[in-house]
């Protein structure tokens, strides 16, 4: 992400020379969820948990996340 920013790219030959500007993204993986993890609503079926968006997104929107479960055992 370091590598994210403005470019001047210069490109020349016998013909001539030319300049422009190039805008530069680096997509990678986010940063975890800002916490607290809050616990909205608690179901024998279901649990609604909530949480803030990670600081850094990775250079894209986030549209889901992937909770996993886990057994106690």
């Amino acid at each position: 992400r370091e590598h994210s920013g403005q470019y001047s790219v210069i490109a020349s030959n016998i013909a001539g020379k030319c300049t422009g500007e190039v805008a530069v993204v680096v997509l990678e993986r986010p940063d975890p969820p800002t916490g607290p993890v809050k616990i909205d609503e608690v179901s024998s079926d279901y649990v609604i948990i909530s949480w803030e968006p990670p600081e850094y997104t990775g250079g894209c929107q986030l549209d889901n996340y992937i909770v996993e479960k886990r057994e106690t055992t």
